[in-house]
């Protein structure tokens, strides 16, 4: 197999506080930064004016003047770029990796090219930033109740295939 016989680190698993200390913290900090950022969009902005930007916070960071830093678009721009490649190689390698376990005839170097030009035609389809938005307005409620209706029969049926037994061990 192309990826190799990894088998992960549990370490983190085996220790389950500090796992729900560190989510908690990592979750607390990101509610901070957002409602920081609502709040300073909405105040400088106001509630009305707010909603007629398409971005309003890079309109914020726009306003921001610093004397050494000509233009905070840029930096904000270029950190959520990286996060976005971030999570962008995640799903790719996720995509890979699952059509390579689903289909044992073609390696995963294969499905690797094939995805390269799927993506790339794929992004290139959104057009223009309102048109997607029109497009993610119908898409998320689907996409919303697919993935709850998806999670809870996997939770029920996890539960059932357990049993009772399981709670006592």
């Amino acid at each position: 197999m192309w990826y190799g016989n990894y088998i992960p680190n549990l370490s983190f698993f085996t220790r389950a506080k500090k796992l729900l200390k560190c989510g908690l913290v990592s979750t607390g900090i990101v509610t901070f930064i957002y409602v920081w950022v609502t709040f300073g969009t909405i105040y400088y902005l106001g509630v009305d004016s707010s909603q007629k930007y398409l971005w309003p916070v890079i309109t914020l960071a726009d306003s921001i003047k610093i004397p050494v830093i000509n233009s905070f678009r840029y930096i904000f721009v270029t950190i959520w770029s990286l996060v976005e490649f971030k999570c962008i190689s995640t799903f790719y390698f996720a995509v890979s990796y699952g059509l390579n376990q689903s289909i044992k005839k073609t390696s995963a170097k294969t499905f690797t090219i094939l995805l390269y030009p799927i993506i790339i035609i794929i992004s290139l389809l959104y057009g223009n930033p309102t048109t997607t938005s029109y497009y993610m307005e119908k898409l998320i409620p689907v996409y919303v109740i697919f993935n709850l209706t998806y999670i809870s029969i996997v939770a029920i049926l996890i539960y059932l295939k357990r049993g009772v037994n399981y709670k006592k061990t």
